[in-house]
């Protein structure tokens, strides 16, 4: 009966740490997570007029709206910042953007400004997988737009 309950509590303050309430969004550092601790930094597409800058700030947390909080409930925030570059001969203009996990995959959710609001559209969003070269300049980045119809990017780290 003790185990049962130690073992109750223990998956209480497992959910409690790492999953999402309806007044905060935490950040969970995970370093094994590869993606999340080697994205920062720039990164510049193999082929086409793409790049990408990613930088860390957990002050985004802060500035996003409640109204998500129910969609990233059970989620786990991995990484948080701004992101910025060009994609598609478009300038993106440091928008800011998490890092999730969903169905098994890690995601980013950009926010972009709507309306006045400056996290007003989270409707931005696309796989990625980073393989990790023996030295940092090897590093590659593949990002995925969409699954259904794009090809897959492949990125190498700049900076």
């Amino acid at each position: 009966m003790k185990t049962k309950i130690i073992f109750c509590f223990l998956i209480a303050f497992a959910f409690k740490s790492y999953g999402q309430n309806d007044s905060i969004l935490k950040y969970t550092y995970i370093k094994e997570n590869i993606v999340a601790s080697a994205i920062d930094g720039t990164w510049k597409a193999a082929e086409g007029k793409y790049q990408l800058t990613f930088k860390k700030d957990t002050t985004v947390l802060r500035l996003l709206s409640p109204k998500y909080y129910e969609v990233l409930r059970d989620k786990i925030i991995y990484h948080v910042g701004h992101l910025s570059g060009i994609w598609k001969n478009t300038e993106i203009k440091d928008v800011y953007f998490i890092l999730i996990e969903h169905h098994g995959n890690p995601i980013i959710l950009a926010f972009e400004e709507k309306d006045g609001d400056i996290v007003g559209s989270g409707e931005g969003g696309f796989f990625l997988f980073i393989a990790k070269g023996f030295y940092k300049e090897e590093d590659k980045l593949i990002v995925v737009d969409d699954y259904r119809t794009g090809p897959a990017l492949e990125f190498v780290r700049i900076e």
